[in-house]
């Protein structure tokens, strides 16, 4: 189904398996697959370089975000509850983000990833393992939801 834009398989509790079936859909806008037992790692979006909004919270996905690098058009991003680990380097180009919803996974390193993404309004990154500074935050002027806790920040 490669013309897809928009695809809901919210609230599946059954719902399980890999992302791979994804992976030539390269048109899609919209993936909201919430609250299922979907394993595997974001690999197969990484041609989905015209998603908006992403959302993937309360699943069982493992890995990092760099095969989110090249979706820059992102403006809502939620893979909150899941098994994610490493840093938020390949989110640097977002600088569409509105809602950045992260928390609950296994993540490491800074914000200086950030930095670019002055547009943010929403940063949920609670309950990983994030440390350094928030200085750089002053420049997202926009920011109205703004949660930090269980991290290792500093300053």
């Amino acid at each position: 189904m490669p013309s897809l834009i928009c695809i809901d398989l919210s609230n599946n509790h059954d719902l399980t398996g890999e992302l791979e079936p994804l992976k030539n859909c390269t048109t899609l806008q919209q993936l909201q697959m919430p609250n299922n037992e979907l394993t595997g790692e974001l690999e197969p979006l990484k041609s989905c370089t015209e998603l908006q909004k992403l959302w993937l919270p309360f699943n069982g996905l493992p890995g990092g975000l760099e095969p989110l690098r090249g979706c820059t058009a992102l403006e809502d991003l939620s893979l909150s509850d899941n098994l994610l680990t490493g840093g938020l380097g390949p989110l640097q180009g977002c600088t569409a983000l509105l809602h950045l919803r992260l928390s609950e996974n296994q993540l490491t390193g800074g914000l200086e990833p950030l930095q670019d993404c002055t547009a943010l309004q929403t940063l949920r990154l609670e309950d990983n393992h994030l440390t350094g500074g928030l200085e750089l935050l002053r420049a997202c002027t926009s920011l109205d939801r703004l949660f930090l806790s269980s991290n290792q920040f500093t300053g």
